[in-house]
């Protein structure tokens, strides 16, 4: 229409557009033809939709009704846990520094237990 200065926009889940999903009319009208939605619309749903410019004083007719269906949920992604006892064993789940720290102890141990020995021979020698 010419000299448009908003658009009215009606999103519903049926063609008869009882209990709108989106309304915007009268003060809520969009002021562009390009709108992103803040409203969280239902997974793998099919919406229908209608347009209609308003100017100063006049209104052009509503737009044919077209439709859109909203993409299902993504699948999420099983956990270890729930993986099956046939599935190829999963990395350790042992963090680093405990492995380093581990390391660490037993070289230390080891290191006294070569003093301990080499005393022992020591003293038993004299």
């Amino acid at each position: 229409m010419a000299g448009a200065d908003s658009y009215e926009l009606l999103v519903s889940t049926n063609t008869s557009f009882t209990n709108p999903v989106i309304t915007k009319l009268g003060t809520y009208t969009l002021p562009a033809t390009a709108w992103q939605s803040d409203i969280s619309l239902d997974y793998d749903t099919t919406y229908y939709w209608k347009v209609r410019a308003s100017g100063s004083s006049d209104y052009s007719p509503w737009s044919a009704v077209s439709a859109f269906t909203t993409e299902p949920p993504e699948p999420v992604a099983s956990s270890p846990s729930e993986s099956s006892s046939s599935a190829a064993p999963s990395e350790s789940t042992i963090p680093d520094w405990v492995k380093y720290l581990a390391g660490a102890l037993l070289l230390t141990m080891l290191a006294i237990l070569i003093t301990v020995i080499t005393l022992t021979v020591k003293v038993f020698r004299f």
